[in-house]
């Protein structure tokens, strides 16, 4: 396995991780002790990677953003598909009214993250 492969993989178990540590446990209880004892990391290789918690939770903040925006770019497709399909609405306004939509599911989801 190459040096950069090896690398990412590292990188991605510890961020994964963390995602799953902070999802499961708030910012405040959540433990970068436990991120290493329970997915065999050391502290060093943790600590290599990321500068601490708060760098770790940024990373697994926008994981979780990008997630987010995935569900929106594939929720936008399936309205458009749906009004051109099924209720032959003409392109430019599906577009419109899927942007919309989508526009709207952007703002509650991030706004519910962020709150909660």
């Amino acid at each position: 396995m190459k040096k950069e492969e090896k690398t990412r993989r590292t990188y991605e178990k510890i961020r994964n991780a963390a995602i799953v540590e902070f999802g499961t446990k708030s910012y405040e209880n959540a433990s970068l002790n436990t991120i290493c004892s329970e997915n065999n990391i050391s502290k060093g290789l943790l600590y290599h990677n990321f500068k601490g918690k708060d760098d770790l939770n940024k990373v697994q903040e926008m994981a979780i953003f990008v997630a987010l925006s995935m569900v929106g770019l594939a929720l936008n497709q399936m309205i458009m598909w749906i009004a051109v399909e099924f209720f032959r609405v003409f392109y430019a306004v599906a577009k419109i009214f899927s942007t919309m939509l989508v526009t709207v599911y952007n703002f509650i989801s991030r706004k519910l993250f962020l709150e909660a």
